[in-house]
C-alpha cells in the first residue's frame, strides 16, 4: 500500500473486501476500483519491480 497526499494506492487479488471496509466501515468517498494494467500483471507474476509509468496506470 501506498499514499500520495489523500490517495492511497493498494494492489491485491481481492477488491470486494477493502472496498467494503473504506466504504461501510470507515465512510470512504470518491472510491475508484480499477484493475491492473497488463505490464502491472506481468511485473507481479515475474517479480520485477514496476516504474512509475506503470504504477499510474493502476491508479
Amino acid at each position: 500500500m501506498t499514499t500520495n497526499g489523500e490517495r492511497v494506492t493498494a494492489i491485491g487479488e481481492d477488491s470486494d473486501a477493502p472496498a467494503r471496509m473504506l466504504l461501510v466501515e470507515l465512510g470512504g468517498t470518491n472510491l475508484e476500483v480499477t484493475t491492473a494494467s497488463l505490464d502491472a500483471a506481468f511485473m507481479a507474476i515475474t517479480g520485477e519491480a514496476m516504474d512509475d509509468d506503470a504504477t499510474e496506470e493502476t491508479r
